[in-house]
């Protein structure tokens, strides 16, 4: 088993959170864990194959995405 070191009031919301459900502590930091790391992975995979794109150039103008789209005059943010 691994051990880590959590601020003291992270550890307060965990024990809060957990004394109301039938999951434990670990389980919840797993599947916390286990869900932000497929995000991180899954998005770090996007910024790279868009990367991969500009390379190979494979990008739109935005003019060239309004017309695609059939907008003329679309508002500044």
């Amino acid at each position: 088993m691994n051990t880590i070191a959590l601020p003291k009031t992270l550890l307060n919301r965990l024990e809060r959170f957990t004394a109301n459900t039938k999951a434990t502590p670990a389980a919840l930091l797993k599947q916390a864990l286990t869900n932000q790391l497929d995000h991180d992975e899954w998005l770090l995979d996007q910024v790279e194959k868009g990367l991969d794109d500009v390379t190979a150039g494979r990008v739109h103008s935005a003019e060239s995405v309004k017309k695609m789209l059939g907008l003329k005059n679309a508002t500044k943010r």
